[in-house]
């Protein structure tokens, strides 16, 4: 028997049920699988690690410095532990039920945009998207981001016919958060807020209530930064994220010409040392934002044309078909995945069908936002550059226009339009064909780029080289025991990663840092020899053999070494205290250089505030040369930065008794004596700030 027309209304429709079925399924099982397999499940690395630590500091109320990153997840991670607690397990699931209600939102736009067949696609869509499931199980803003962005678009178009006020605040609220999470999106904001204004120009609270909505968010961004000194829209990694994009080492994935270390906010810190060495002094975040952003435009002036074929290329990038990873290797983990490989809802499976659909969707322009929305993020990546995680919140919109263009083209294919469908075909399929290029071929609008004249010189960027997936395995856990002084599981498992690939240079790195730790120094320095042998430009093997060679008394070798990786890496504090110790060292001998070693370890203490080493070193010759104050101030810092080292109180002692501060060196003394010695596994725990060793990279070569 039929069902009445209010039972009709109580039911799910299918063009919601069936992808809200399929999309907790697939995440379901992903979860499952990832729980046994992912390494990263519970161990936060890089930006993961970041929001990790970002969260709790909210907690505790201690987050006050800037946004070094879009801040939304981090108050995102706050809020679910303080509802659910700490369990990775329970953010995984709430993610994955923001990607199911992202499914159901990408089908609720396709069925308003084309019908309820185009609906049922759009959500199947999102849900069958192996990358959309991927994030789901990661700890990073992307699966928020996406459903922000979905559900803004969907209330901005159930808002536009008529000017809801509602659903036009809670549409602002929704893009405005999506913007904390992705800044990019900050370009989509005052093109939305116009064109409400216009079309709800009759309707002024609703235009009202949205821009209230947009501007709520990034107000509460804005205001955490200027009070951190640092006004700032979103956060303050805006200009080098534009360098990294604009430079002229990028050629077809962003770069920048400098090292970074194990951090996790190692990029803003990093530019922040660079851009304060090339001024000569120390500078706060708004200024190395400005430094960051002069950069750009400088190189933008000197070869404008050059510029505008990046732009196109990144363009060209962020519509193709490559899953461009930058901390997370989105098609291996993808092709290793039992259940994420057999999903069909690739990127160009999404992007194809929904050019189609854009030019087919029927509206009245109904549809303004999420065609806003969409331009803006695709101006943003070819602004800044292309990567995976920055292209996701485009999905949901993507997947309801191809919706809308499959529902047409069955629709086509029922009324035997075989003219119309073969031309449909065929111009999907150029346009897919041309998309597949690489970007860098000549004869494209972007190849210019390709031209070898501009290829970028040896060792001027930090390449990031993976291995198998097992080796890559063995290396993550291995830095993760690292960052966690688990010096017998991290050498393991480097061995483990060494073994398995023999030109893993990072792996090898992690292993001379261990020994070294262990005071193996024969065993770092043949690690460090294979990782050098394997890649002549990383500065971290180079550092490690020189620390080796120096620990070996072979004083000249381990100048050349330490001389190589400052080099590669001039900016590097670490790199100059190693180099000016060995130099002391020679100079003291008689073949060295007295005023370069001091200019290096003075250059250490002042870029590296952290560093307690250089600080030792050079209060030592202080206080060999007879400047007791001079070397009694080096080693009071030094000793607060290593307050577990009773040896430099007791040196700092001597300074001051040589200075006349018979006080002074009591209480100092008495201080040293109070600090047991360390045993062999303190020793080692603590080897990050005592041995410096160089610490491995982050991505793997």
């Amino acid at each position: 028997m039929e069902a009445s027309p209010p039972e009709r209304a109580r039911r799910l429709p299918a063009w919601a049920w069936l992808p809200a079925l399929v999309a907790a399924a697939v995440r379901v099982a992903r979860l499952v699988e990832a729980h046994a397999t992912d390494p990263a499940w519970a161990r936060p690395m890089m930006d993961a690690a970041f929001y990790d630590e970002m969260a709790d500091r909210i907690l505790r109320g201690a987050d006050s410095g800037p946004y070094l990153m879009a801040p939304f997840y981090g108050w995102f991670l706050a809020g679910l532990r303080l509802l659910l607690g700490r369990d990775p397990a329970a953010v995984y699931a709430v993610q994955a039920a923001l990607g199911v209600g992202t499914a159901v939102t990408a089908a609720w736009l396709g069925r308003r945009l084309g019908g309820r067949a185009a609906g049922l696609l759009a959500g199947l869509g999102v849900a069958l998207s192996p990358t959309a499931a991927l994030y789901d199980g990661k700890l990073l803003s992307v699966t928020p981001a996406g459903f922000l962005v979905a559900a803004g678009a969907a209330l901005l178009v159930a808002a536009w016919p008529v000017g809801r006020a509602l659903p036009a605040l809670a549409g602002g609220l929704a893009l405005g958060l999506a913007t904390t999470a992705r800044a990019n999106l900050l370009l989509a904001l005052p093109p939305l807020a116009l064109l409400a204004a216009w079309r709800w120009r009759r309707r002024p609270l609703a235009t009202l209530l949205l821009a209230a909505g947009l501007a709520a968010p990034v107000a509460a961004s804005w205001r955490h930064n200027a009070r951190a000194g640092a006004p700032a829209l979103v956060s303050v990694n805006g200009g080098i994220n534009l360098y990294r994009g604009n430079n002229p080492t990028v050629l077809d994935q962003a770069a920048q010409p400098f090292r970074l270390p194990a951090e996790k906010d190692a990029l803003a810190r990093t530019a922040r040392r660079i851009a304060s060495m090339d001024a000569g002094r120390w500078l706060d975040w708004p200024e190395v934002d400005r430094y960051w952003i002069r950069r750009t435009l400088a190189e933008w002036r000197a070869d404008p044309v050059r510029y505008l074929a990046l732009a196109t290329r990144k363009l060209h990038q962020a519509l193709g078909p490559r899953e461009i990873g930058d901390n997370v290797p989105v098609e291996r983990e993808i092709a290793a995945s039992r259940v994420l490989r057999r999903l069909p809802a690739r990127w160009p499976a999404l992007l194809l069908p929904a050019l189609l659909g854009l030019g087919v969707a029927r509206r009245p322009r109904a549809d303004a936002a999420p065609l806003v929305i969409l331009a803006a993020h695709l101006a943003g990546m070819a602004l800044f550059f292309a990567v995976t995680r920055y292209r996701m919140p485009m999905v949901p919109l993507l997947s309801a226009y191809a919706g809308v263009g499959l529902a047409w083209l069955a629709g086509r294919v029922r009324a035997r339009a075989w003219r119309t469908v073969a031309g449909a075909a065929a111009l999907m399929g150029g346009v897919g064909a041309l998309l597949a290029l690489p970007p860098t071929l000549p004869w494209l609008p972007a190849g210019r780029l390709a031209d070898p004249r501009r290829q970028v010189a040896p060792c001027a960027v930090d390449r990031t080289v993976r291995g198998p997936p097992a080796v890559e395995r063995h290396y993550f856990l291995g830095q993760y025991a690292l960052l966690h002084d688990d010096l017998a599981t991290a050498g393991a498992e480097f061995a483990a990663a060494a073994a398995g690939d023999p030109r893993h240079t990072a792996a090898r790195v992690g292993l001379a840092y261990v020994a070294l730790a262990r005071g193996e120094v024969a065993e770092a320095e043949a690690a460090s020899r294979e990782a050098v042998a394997a890649d002549p430009c990383d500065d971290k093997a180079w550092r490690n053999l020189g620390t080796a060679l120096l620990r070996e008394g072979r004083l000249a070798e381990a100048r050349e070494a330490l001389a190589r990786a400052r080099a590669i890496d001039p900016h590097d504090p670490g790199h100059a205290a190693a180099l000016g110790e060995v130099e002391l060292a020679l100079a003291e001998g008689g073949r060295g250089d007295e005023a370069r070693a001091l200019a290096l370890l003075r250059a250490a203490i002042r870029w590296g505030p952290e560093l307690w080493q250089p600080r030792v070193v050079l209060g030592r010759h202080l206080l060999a040369a007879g400047r007791f104050d001079e070397a009694r101030a080096l080693l009071d810092e030094a000793a607060d930065l290593a307050p577990d080292r009773g040896e430099i109180p007791a040196l700092a002692g001597l300074a001051a008794l040589g200075a006349g501060d018979l006080d002074g060196a009591r209480s100092r003394l008495a201080r040293g004596e109070q600090v047991a010695a360390p045993s062999p596994e303190a020793h080692a725990a603590r080897c990050r700030r005592e041995c410096r060793p160089a610490f491995p990279t982050t991505a793997g070569g």
